[in-house]
């Protein structure tokens, strides 16, 4: 197998307290990929980046604003990197779950009185609505983001991305299957877990070397870190530079993940 230079990005959270919130993206895209190339001199690393893993949170609330910063970016790494785009893979963070349609759905079931079988479907079809539309523009999928180049839809949100030329297939799973406004933390389900694990069985898949993307932690954070973290986030709550639904968003990144006994059986 010949070497691939993978670059990795998570918890980027473009929006008002993003460590990026003030500076200009294109400019950004530039940086990052003159920070790469100092880092691959530096390391003698011949091979320039062929695939690009982003593995969640892109936004902070998953606002349509908060993407187009995002989009603006990438589109800058696309043309610094000079890598194509169906060489980008992406997978959903819980900050990539809309809140606010979550509400809106809420809202609709007080009004239109469904119940909640059906309350479940439309938060689930519309949870990562913003998500997804990010991913229409960076792939230009004409509001279809199941159509993402090279890559073939599995169960529960799941994609597989096969990239024949560097003897990889690389799954983007999501962990975000369960999360909503009122229930955090991340989950690979038996059936998204299968959905792989039948996909890598085919014959085709042989002989490759496969990676796994996805957004929650295995374990849970270690709870000293947590509190630590909890309470450097509620001075900011008090001093008013955080909001309290802010503060739950980032929660959930400490929760950890269910279903990772799902996730050795697909590496064992």
């Amino acid at each position: 197998m010949p070497p691939v230079l993978l670059l990795h990005l998570s918890d980027l959270h473009f929006g008002p307290n993003s460590r990026f919130a003030k500076q200009d993206m294109k400019q950004l895209g530039g940086q990052m990929h003159q920070a790469i190339e100092e880092a691959r001199r530096e390391h003698n690393i011949e091979e320039r980046v062929a695939l690009v893993a982003v593995t969640g949170d892109i936004a902070e609330t998953a606002s349509k604003p908060q993407y187009d910063v995002a989009l603006q970016f990438f589109e800058s790494l696309v043309g610094s990197l000079g890598v194509a785009r169906r060489c980008f893979v992406f997978v959903p963070g819980n900050h990539d779950v809309s809140w606010a349609e979550c509400q809106k759905i809420e809202g609709e079931q007080k009004d239109e009185e469904f119940g909640l079988p059906e309350l479940e479907r439309r938060i689930q079809a519309r949870k990562l609505k913003r998500f997804e539309g990010f991913l229409n523009n960076f792939y230009d999928l004409k509001d279809r983001p199941q159509d993402r180049p090279g890559a073939i839809a599995l169960e529960c949100g799941a994609f597989v991305h096969d990239f024949a030329e560097h003897l990889l297939s690389v799954a983007a799973l999501n962990s975000c299957e369960t999360e909503t406004h009122q229930k955090q933390g991340g989950c690979v389900s038996a059936e998204q877990a299968q959905a792989l694990m039948t996909h890598w069985k085919r014959p085709e898949a042989e002989g490759l070397m496969k990676i796994i993307l996805v957004h929650h932690n295995l374990a849970a954070t270690v709870p000293d870190n947590v509190r630590d973290w909890m309470t450097t986030l509620r001075k900011k709550v008090e001093t008013g530079t955080l909001k309290q639904e802010t503060i739950n968003h980032f929660v959930a990144d400490a929760v950890g993940l269910s279903g990772r006994e799902h996730l050795l059986s697909i590496v064992q």
